[in-house]
């Protein structure tokens, strides 16, 4: 399945409607894809290598980023708020503004690009 079938049914699933599914998308590979702007809310991309990927703005509230490969990857504005991280690979993200509340970075290797933070916002 295509990335852009995963995320019309995963905005169909977060809609209520049942012809919609959870976007599962473990251990799969999405180095340097565009996901500017998506909505991955509640997405299961644990194990996923999104190595150079563009998350800008994306909308990844409680979801499921454990052991993740998101090095180099551009987080700006990105909404985290919830999520879990725990054994991520940031090293050289951008998470330039990104939103980090409530979010679990227990054995994160951490060298992202910061230049501000927004900690404030939900």
């Amino acid at each position: 399945m295509d990335i852009q079938t995963i995320l019309a049914l995963h905005r169909l699933w977060l809609l209520g409607d049942d012809e919609g599914h959870r976007a599962i998308m473990c251990d799969l590979c999405f180095v340097g894809a565009d996901l500017r702007g998506v909505s991955l809310q509640l997405a299961d991309l644990s194990g996923a290598d999104l190595s150079g990927a563009d998350l800008s703005g994306a909308d990844l509230r409680q979801a499921d980023l454990s052991d993740c490969i998101l090095n180099n990857a551009c987080l700006r504005y990105a909404t985290l708020t919830n999520a879990t991280v725990a054994g991520a690979d940031l090293s050289g993200a951008d998470i330039d503004y990104a939103r980090l509340n409530g979010v679990d970075l227990r054995d994160t290797t951490l060298d992202p690009i910061i230049k501000s933070i927004d900690k404030d916002n939900n």
